[in-house]
């Protein structure tokens, strides 16, 4: 069966101690595949980039959303 890549990040949710404040698409060419011809197609990436209200930017597939009263650890 195939992963699903959705993580249900929104903008406001919590992560890392610090809420979302933008979901941005990445412009780094990896992120994306590659069209029979060999250039990019830039629609579908494989990660989006999550940006912080503290400045911090991860990657959605390395992060973790926080749910109130659920601990990870």
């Amino acid at each position: 069966m195939r992963q699903s890549s959705y993580k249900h990040i929104a903008i406001g949710s919590r992560i890392e101690n610090s809420k979302v404040t933008r979901i941005i698409k990445p412009t780094d060419e990896s992120a994306y595949l590659k069209t029979w011809t060999g250039s990019v197609r830039f629609e579908n990436p494989k990660w989006y980039d999550i940006e912080l209200e503290d400045g911090r930017i991860f990657r959605d597939c390395d992060v973790q959303p926080q749910v109130e009263g659920i601990d990870y650890e």
